[in-house]
């Protein structure tokens, strides 16, 4: 159970409520539909309980079988369609055609009632089509200031900071631990509001992204890669590279752009050089190939904007230099534009430039 995030047992614990719930009150249908035609009912609640456990059992099966419970709907779907379709069967034969007529007029009121939100549910949100051009002063960031407050103590960790960034280039900003390198990249990245000064994206200023327009921007315009990669354990590495483009669509627009999403991901693999890695787990790669992974990630919705806090701090020298070769790479080749925290001065000379932060105030170096 290690490998599984709180957030996933919540869920699988809200699934099993509603699934008991529902079973039970099957069951309470079941027994006083026998009564009334006095008939024995543990027949008809053994029927009723029967397509839980099939369900539940198929989803055991994927999981056993280290498959994503995701491509076992159908069969899950069916499942429980046939059991309840045997229950239907039985019961008009045994108990009466009236009954089953007003548990169906019952069931039909609840779905009708409960349509436009299976209906937004199954479409997805609505997202703002909120795009960076990539071309020109892509990161233009003039008098930053950022502090938080602890309990009535003001800590000041950014004070005037300026930093401009042109489309395709990889800059490096180098500081001590507590110089503010991770607050101004959160700053950068949309994950956090400046205190005041202005931020430009592009053009656009960060003032005006509020709710779904600051989302949509930070989800497609910018990629994330942090020290401690931050995979879920659950995933295999091909699903953790899909993720941010699975958490853009809802289900519908997913089931049709799935297997364009997965080929993308496929080839982004294939350039960090994980072709043969993707059904494994994040437990079953080295550090080295966690971070890949959080960076194939970071690509897969083609960012403008690439941003990584501390890439190597968590890898040794070897490894690091490795993954700070990638990044210049899809620097070089792709023209991807790189803003990288880092407290090692050797790793930094790899950008093509590098600023200075110290005690939350920037310098060219």
């Amino acid at each position: 159970m290690n490998d599984v995030s709180p957030i996933l047992l919540l869920m699988a614990g809200m699934l099993g409520v509603a699934a008991v719930t529902a079973w039970g009150l099957g069951i309470y249908v079941v027994v006083r539909a026998c009564r009334r035609r006095q008939r024995k009912a543990w027949p008809f609640v053994l029927l009723a309980i029967v397509p839980g456990p099939i369900f539940l059992g198929v989803a055991t099966l994927a999981r056993m079988q280290g498959r994503c419970p995701f491509r076992w709907t159908f069969a899950q779907v069916l499942s429980l369609a046939a059991g309840i379709t045997a229950a239907v069967h039985y019961l008009s034969g045994l108990i009466g055609l009236q009954v089953l007529l007003d548990m169906g007029i019952m069931l039909a009121c609840l779905v009708i009632a409960m349509l436009p939100l299976i209906v937004l549910a199954f479409l997805g949100p609505a997202k703002p089509n909120e795009k960076l051009q990539g071309k020109g002063l892509l990161i233009d960031a003039r008098g930053l200031h950022k502090s938080y407050h602890l309990g009535n103590r003001e800590l000041a960790v950014l004070r005037n900071v300026s930093l401009s960034v042109q489309s395709g280039e990889f800059v490096a900003i180098l500081g001590a631990s507590g110089s503010g390198k991770s607050t101004l990249l959160h700053l950068l990245g949309l994950l956090d509001s400046i205190d005041s000064g202005s931020l430009l994206l592009d053009g656009i200023d960060s003032r005006s992204l509020q709710g779904s327009r600051r989302d949509a921007i930070r989800s497609r315009e910018i990629g994330f890669v942090f020290q401690f990669y931050h995979l879920l354990p659950e995933l295999t590495v091909l699903e953790n590279v899909m993720l941010p483009a699975m958490t853009e669509l809802g289900p519908a627009t997913w089931v049709a752009q799935k297997a364009a999403v997965r080929q993308r991901a496929e080839e982004i693999l294939g350039r960090v050089g994980l072709s043969e890695r993707i059904g494994h787990r994040p437990r079953q790669l080295s550090g080295g190939e966690q971070q890949r992974v959080a960076i194939a990630r970071a690509l897969v919705n083609n960012p403008k904007i690439l941003l990584a806090d501390e890439p190597t701090g968590n890898l040794d020298s070897k490894t690091g230099l490795a993954i700070i070769e990638l990044l210049k790479g899809l620097n070089t080749k792709q023209r991807q534009t790189v803003v990288m925290v880092t407290h090692d001065a050797a790793l930094a000379q790899m950008a093509d430039r590098i600023v200075r932060l110290r005690d939350g105030k920037m310098e060219t170096a």
